[in-house]
């Protein structure tokens, strides 16, 4: 399925959900429209970030949209910035992308009905290797760049059986879409039962969770069905147990002789303070152990967050969950742009197959009255159920802002990300960023910045560039 039809569905089935929710009663509320219009010129010396690139100017045009709300019974948030982006160098290419994040969810019906649509737009590889803050700019003369669109939208309806139990019937829609011929597109239908214990027991309230989904792909279906119950025992206002069991019936694309059976689960959640957090949970499915640990603290100044995981998954619902996240401010935008791909290396595709992720994160953030840092460190381990390729890939960043006298603010930041593929073998890429902007006034802004990228990789020839971008932005609204 293209990306056009697929928008075109997208867009019928997203705006019927959001029409829905705007008829709902209660839209009137608090709701701030903004605007940014940016344009950059840059100067680059590998223009298409290639192993034999050229050198080329490249100008951006960037008008950024975002609109936030609440009413008495609709939410909303989006942000929407389309950007074209002309070479003049190279093969004078050019490019239209779209960057789009946003959500909406509304109380059709008072306690009964209810409808969400969450959707975003952005860039992506199609070999899979790195997206460090993928920028619309970057490499346009580079085939392993394309355009992705995700859509997801559900109704459900809710009901009350007095002081014993609540039950949810939900229905989902979702869609993953690439640029026509780059990747395979897929689509899902989910439908959730969920009967939740009420004020009637209070000592252990439990839940029983049905849960069928079937995604589709070009070439096949994958259905997922489970049953579970889950019972729940609160200690003291801190600790939190979970206990559940279930079982699961699967037909998905793996070498795995059984996909099915029982599972269980044991985890809790410790609140000691309004600032911390630990949530965990570990059991047994079908492939093995499945568990996973959040950890974050908070003070008036920093935040520290830790996570360790193993589950089963696809790039397919990485990006899903990747794309539900909150709309970025309009002119906010990623200055890591990422590693280069060589559009004539013979390179592994992203593959729509399940695989098992393991991997541990970590966080901090700093906020201080003039410098703002954080840093990051990552693992992680992906092993295919099907083709049986396996992915080795640390990962670590620092960047830090500061604001410098008058209206003139500094920023500075190096990433870097390391892969052992048993595919195509090693690969490593970093980059090094260092700009200052200065306001003009409450609605404008300029700014320069210098960036320094380089990739190796073992199946091709290492690739660097190094970019001069000054960069103009105001708002008119």
């Amino acid at each position: 399925m293209g990306l056009v039809n697929s928008s075109r569905a997208a867009s019928t089935a997203f705006g019927v959900i959001v029409l829905s929710a705007l008829a709902a009663p209660g839209i009137a509320g608090d709701w701030k429209l903004t605007d940014r219009f940016s344009t950059s010129l840059s100067l680059s010396d590998n223009i298409d970030r290639t192993a034999d690139g050229e050198s080329g100017l490249i100008w951006d045009v960037t008008p950024a949209l975002a609109l936030t709300g609440r009413g008495a019974r609709v939410n909303g948030a989006i942000s929407f910035a389309p950007t074209f982006s002309q070479q003049f160098g190279g093969d004078d290419e050019n490019r239209f992308s779209l960057n789009m994040n946003g959500s909406a969810d509304a109380e059709v019906y008072e306690n009964v009905l209810f409808v969400d649509a969450r959707s975003t737009a952005g860039l992506t590889s199609i070999s899979g290797r790195s997206n460090i803050g993928l920028g619309p700019s970057t490499g346009i003369g580079n085939d392993d760049i394309t355009q992705f669109f995700t859509l997801a939208a559900g109704a459900e309806l809710r009901n009350r059986f007095g002081r014993y139990a609540d039950t949810r019937l939900r229905l989902d829609l979702d869609l993953v879409a690439y640029s026509e011929g780059s990747l395979d597109s897929s689509e899902s239908e989910s439908l959730n039962f969920v009967v939740n214990s009420g004020s009637h027991f209070p000592i252990l309230p439990w839940t029983i969770t049905f849960d069928t989904n079937t995604t589709r792909y070009d070439d096949r279906d994958d259905t997922r069905t489970s049953l579970d119950g889950q019972v729940r025992y609160r200690w003291d206002t801190h600790w939190l147990a979970r206990f559940t069991i279930g079982v699961e019936d699967n037909e998905v694309q793996t070498l795995r002789e059984d996909t099915s059976g029982p599972y269980w689960f044991v985890g809790g959640l410790w609140t000691p303070n309004p600032r911390t957090r630990l949530d965990f949970r570990y059991g047994e499915r079908y492939f093995g152990p499945d568990w996973n640990l959040d950890f974050s603290h908070g003070t008036r100044r920093t935040t520290l967050t830790a996570a360790a995981f193993q589950t089963l998954t696809s790039e397919r619902a990485e990006r899903l969950g990747n794309a539900f996240l909150p709309p970025v401010a309009v002119g906010q935008t990623d200055p890591n742009i990422p590693p280069s791909l060589d559009p004539n290396t013979d390179l592994p595709p992203v593959l729509d197959e399940d695989y098992l992720n393991t991997g541990v994160r970590f966080g901090v953030a700093l906020a201080g009255r003039r410098t703002d840092v954080s840093a990051y460190l990552g693992w992680s381990q992906r092993d295919y159920e099907f083709s049986e390729r396996s992915e080795d890939t640390y990962s670590s960043g620092i960047r830090a802002s500061r604001r410098l006298f008058g209206d003139y603010t500094a920023h500075a930041g190096f990433s870097w990300q390391y892969t052992d593929s048993s595919f195509d073998g090693d690969s490593q890429s970093y980059k090094f960023d260092l700009g200052a902007s200065r306001s003009l006034g409450r609605r404008s802004s300029i700014g320069l910045n210098f960036a320094h990228y380089q990739d190796d990789f073992d199946t091709s020839a290492s690739t660097t560039e190094n970019r001069l971008t000054a960069t103009f932005s105001t708002s008119f609204l």
